[in-house]
């Protein structure tokens, strides 16, 4: 096709897009199907999509969805309008060496000829279990039923650090994979409020990434209403002054069992009185989600435990809970750790701004809790690393992992012992003090060890002629870290004579094997291994 050719067949491509448009704003039409591709001259599937202001202001406006096989050459200024959905951005992702094979509706998919979907008989993508989709500028779901065709067999979706604002298209996309588990939409600002969920429900999820989303609490309850065997919930970096949480029935009322124990098992009785009634009781249980075991709380900006109590309330089954990077300066109210966090084997702790020791032991208080996480906490840090991790395997004797590494039996055992020497001088003795006494009895102070090596010792200078004839003795403290060169000089003064007139010759006590001439005048002394009562010779030479 020459220049003439190409510029014609854009022209008539462009008439026609824009006749399309004015017939289907002419007739009102919404979701309808573009039949014809000028270029390819294929059937191609439109999708109807919203913008965000469009959406506010309840007017739908039909745009026609480009694929990445649909005349990418036309009409730049309309593609750039055109909101990527989750459909193209897959077709887009896969399209490389692609080829376009129909389906048995007679619609357009984009296979790559080699890559990790597979292609069924009537030309389908199917994608993997695992599927991310991060940072692909998707804003709108597309077609759902193409989005069932294609992910029959995903297990894992994540939508992480997209452009998608309304939970309506979320849930379009998620209730087209029937069998999805994990789902992760960090970094998505989800500020519309959620659409109308009576008698939605995904039983199978069971890990959902809500970090950096801008979720309320309000929204995140009836959440967890449509996924009801949630196990696993990431809440980080979603600016959380505080915990709305239905907790204040739960505080002093619940009976809780296992993580293992069904939901439906689970009993809620009255600290004040047996005999609740069951409309109380049927609100409580509806406040808590018992199935959660898992939560990571990062980088909040709650300040007050009594706040983070509330997560345990809600979540009774709780067995980890990551808090590190907030804000927590204090415990207070750990006391009643053991009702709102009777199942918590893990907490972490890194870099919050926990204060002193006296809040460190308060982890006591925890039932469960065996493993700890207390890395760059600024208290801490200040303090020699042994001593701060000797000191918290003392103070806690129910934890078996400190900042991942395992705690052994003696390992503890001189935390402990440590532990009661230190306070052993002093005045006030902690509670912790006397417990430890009782387990392990009074220790015996260490015997203080100086291991620095001495830098000045004391031997014998003795001054012979050349047969070996004693003509002056004295002691000298000598500066072992001095080369020979040096002692030399020092010892010029006590022979009456200049260096080049003597040689020098040691003698090792210790070893007793005779004198051994110092020949290299560059060689420190420290390396003869020089100690108290050795002797250096002098041979003078005239």
């Amino acid at each position: 096709m020459d220049e003439r050719d190409k510029i014609e067949s854009l022209q008539d491509s462009e008439t026609h897009l824009h006749e399309v448009a004015n017939c289907m704003k002419d007739n009102g039409t919404h979701g309808q199907v573009v039949d014809q591709c000028p270029c390819s001259g294929i059937s191609t599937p439109a999708e109807t999509i919203k913008s965000e202001s469009e959406a506010h202001a309840g007017v739908s406006i039909p745009r026609m969805a480009v694929s990445s096989g649909d005349c990418p050459s036309l009409l730049p200024n309309l593609q750039s309008e055109v909101l990527q959905s989750f459909v193209r951005a897959v077709h887009e992702k896969y399209n490389e060496d692609a080829i376009a094979v129909p389906d048995d509706t007679d619609s357009i998919v984009l296979v790559p000829k080699t890559g990790p979907v597979k292609l069924t008989a009537s030309g389908n993508i199917v994608l993997p279990k695992q599927v991310s989709m991060s940072g692909c500028e998707i804003s709108v779901a597309g077609d759902p039923v193409l989005i069932q065709k294609m992910c029959q067999k995903v297990r894992e979706l994540d939508l992480m650090e997209n452009n998608i604002s309304s939970w309506e298209e979320i849930f379009t996309i998620i209730e087209c994979i029937p069998h999805l588990t994990f789902l992760n939409i960090t970094k998505n600002q989800l500020t519309s409020n959620l659409p109308d969920l009576t008698g939605r429900t995904l039983p199978k999820l069971t890990h959902l990434v809500l970090n950096n989303t801008l979720i309320t609490w309000d929204v995140l309850l009836k959440l967890l209403d449509i996924f009801p065997s949630l196990e696993e919930l990431h809440l980080s970096l979603n600016g959380f002054h505080s915990v709305e949480l239905p907790s204040s029935s739960l505080h002093s009322s619940m009976v809780l069992t296992p993580p293992s124990t069904p939901s439906s098992d689970i009993l809620m009785i009255s600290s004040d009185s047996i005999s609740t009634s069951q409309s109380s009781a049927a609100s409580a249980t509806m406040a808590a989600c018992p199935s959660l075991q898992k939560l990571f709380f990062i980088g909040n900006k709650v300040t007050d435990w009594t706040e983070i109590s509330k997560l345990g309330t809600f979540f009774p089954n709780l067995t980890f809970l990551l808090l590190s990077e907030t804000d927590i300066k204090t415990l207070d109210g750990a006391d009643h750790a053991g009702e709102c966090f009777p199942h918590l084997q893990i907490l972490g702790l890194n870099r919050t701004l926990i204060e002193s020791w006296e809040e460190v032991e308060k982890l006591r208080l925890f039932p469960s809790l065996t493993d700890i996480r207390l890395s760059g906490i600024p208290f801490l840090e200040a303090m020699p690393e042994m001593f701060r991790r000797q000191r918290t395997i003392a103070l806690l004797p129910n934890i078996t992992h400190l900042n991942g590494s395992r705690i052994g039996e003696t390992e503890r055992e001189d935390a402990e012992r440590a532990y009661i020497r230190f306070f052993l001088d002093k005045g006030e003795k902690p509670a912790r003090y006397h417990e430890l006494v009782k387990l392990h009895g009074k220790v015996d102070p260490l015997a203080k060890v100086v291991l620095k090596p001495r830098t000045h010792i004391r031997v014998k200078i003795r001054v012979e002629d050349m047969n070996q004839q004693v003509l002056k003795s004295e002691e000298l403290d000598v500066d072992v870290t001095q080369s020979v060169r040096d002692l030399k000089k020092v010892v010029s003064n006590i022979a009456g004579r200049p260096a080049s007139k003597f040689h020098l010759y040691y003698d090792d006590k210790q070893i007793n094997m005779g004198p051994d001439k110092l020949r290299f005048m560059d060689r420190k002394l420290f390396s003869y291994n020089m100690t108290e009562g050795d002797e250096i010779i002098v041979e003078c030479l005239d």
